[in-house]
């Protein structure tokens, strides 16, 4: 790779044209770990409306700091332990997330907590709020829980919900 390897035009997105950005992360190895990047797949099956995008962050780490830049509003998608049961959505802020001081670097950098506080001490952030939904396996396996899978429709009434209150 290059100087330019994580430079913005190399990141795919368009925050000018798109300021509105739907963000699934997550690692599709884990079974329900993956639900970011399930639901990402389902919406490119489907016409978003103007001036959002979706992309699948995958494991990324720091540089999902680079993905949000120059957009105004960023919902992101990802398996959240919660202690609720399988399958429950729940909507966050970035100051409901703590981040795990014992687990702040990952094989992929830092966890989404990390860098959601990274990027606020040294960046400006634009709007995020965390869709964040309870797994019932992070197994090795590829695939989602039958209770994840049917939770994607919720996911996305609640996607579409903080897009129309924040446009």
């Amino acid at each position: 790779m290059g100087p330019d390897a994580y430079s913005r035009k190399n990141l795919y997105t368009n925050p000018e044209a798109n300021p509105i950005l739907i963000l699934g992360i997550g690692n599709l190895l884990l079974k329900d770990e993956g639900v970011g990047i399930h639901f990402i797949r389902m919406l490119k099956g489907k016409t978003l409306p103007s001036g959002v995008e979706a992309i699948d962050g995958g494991t990324r780490g720091l540089d999902l700091l680079l993905l949000m830049e120059g957009h105004k509003l960023v919902v992101i998608v990802d398996c959240a332990r919660m202690g609720e049961p399988p399958g429950t959505v729940r909507v966050f802020e970035p100051k409901d997330i703590v981040p795990d001081r014992n687990r702040g670097f990952s094989v992929h950098g830092l966890n989404l907590a990390s860098a959601l506080e990274f990027g606020a001490r040294f960046g400006k952030l634009p709007e995020i709020f965390i869709v964040g939904v309870e797994p019932e396996s992070i197994e090795v396996e590829i695939g989602l829980s039958e209770a994840v899978r049917q939770a994607l429709p919720e996911i996305e009434r609640a996607v579409d919900g903080i897009i129309a209150r924040n446009r």
